[in-house]
């Protein structure tokens, strides 16, 4: 449907999407017959992730629960069209067309998808996005308040907590000394937080080596050199070059005895010794209620970019007993989560 589609037929449809979000324990496909389906509004969801690939999975769970929370459950009072480009950035722009062709009303995606997104639309369609980097480095936005054209979302990006991050980890192992960071330097606000970083351990008279990477192929390098050169402490920036690397990561500092840090929750899930930073489950969640109040007729450009207003630290005592730690008590204390 056209971005000015009629006041009056979007309000009717608001009228049954209230209706019909109440009726959440009934059976999927049974609430709504055939032509109600059809006509229920179209929601599109496309990634460059895979379909198996658990952290897509993460986030695109999050944003359905968000529109959950506003009446919108697939099968039920809305349609869900998503697609998948299997880490192909040339499919994006035919699988964004695809949506388009179906009727979907607004666009939701994730990370790198975004800017790919935004161009296959060309503003025809209203587009949502989870961002983890600066949406104004990378081109999405002007400024947080006041977003470009016909899209807005969620950044992930926390540069604050990059510090806290070190301070922690420093906290835990107080025998570091130097701290391998791998990050990619193509991941928009990278330079940020690197800065921050630098600074943080120059407080804790730690040296940071950083190692920039820009293929998985990178990583295992980086992880080798850092052996080489003596590193006490591996960090990883979450970015779309490390996220997919983060098993091997893990595996590699425990292998090497090293505590191992970086900034979202399903890094400790992998093995990380620690993790701290924005809760990407809470980022798109808020996604998905975004995209719902786009279908209520909010124009995107007027739902200024969200920030991320949640913070988790989560520790994985079974990583601490690989690698011959104890986490302190104070540390444990202030956890989250803590990974047994």
């Amino acid at each position: 449907m056209a971005v000015g589609s009629d006041k009056k037929a979007r309000a009717g449809r608001l009228g049954r999407r209230a209706a019909l979000g109440s009726a959440a324990a009934l059976p999927l496909l049974s609430i709504l017959p055939a032509h109600a389906r059809e006509s229920a509004p179209a929601v599109g969801f496309v990634t460059l992730l895979g379909r198996e690939d658990s952290a897509g999975n993460l986030y695109r769970d999050a944003m359905l629960e968000g529109l959950a929370q506003q009446g919108l459950v697939p099968d039920r009072s809305m349609r869900w069209l998503d697609r998948y480009a299997d880490r192909s950035r040339d499919r994006v722009a035919p699988l964004v067309a695809e949506l388009i062709a179906s009727g979907v009303e607004v666009i939701l995606t994730i990370g790198a998808s975004a800017i790919a997104t935004l161009a296959a639309t060309n503003g025809r369609v209203p587009v949502v996005y989870g961002y983890s980097g600066d949406p104004i480095a990378a081109g999405l936005a002007d400024n947080l308040a006041h977003p470009r054209g016909n899209a807005t979302g969620v950044t992930i990006m926390a540069v604050e907590t990059n510090a806290k991050r070190v301070e922690i980890l420093k906290e835990i192992a107080p025998q570091i000394r130097r701290i391998a960071l791998i990050a990619s330097p193509n991941h928009p606000g990278e330079a940020g937080e690197l800065e921050v970083c630098r600074r943080a351990v120059a407080s804790l008279g730690v040296e940071l080596l950083y190692m920039p990477v820009f293929s998985a192929a990178d990583v295992d390098k980086a992880l080798r050199q850092a052996g080489e050169v003596g590193a006490d402490a591996l960090m990883a920036l979450p970015d779309g070059i490390t996220t997919p690397s983060r098993e091997s990561m893990a595996v590699a500092a425990a292998t090497r005895r090293v505590p191992s840090g970086s900034g979202w929750p399903f890094f400790a899930d992998s093995g990380f010794l620690m993790t701290f930073g924005p809760d990407p489950r809470d980022c798109y969640r808020r996604v998905g209620q975004m995209a719902a109040r786009v279908l209520q007729g909010a124009k995107p450009a007027d739902l200024p970019i969200e920030q991320p207003t949640r913070f988790e630290l989560v520790v994985n005592q079974r990583t601490a007993r690989a690698i011959g730690l104890t986490i302190p008590g104070s540390i444990l204390a202030r956890a989250d989560r803590v990974i047994e």
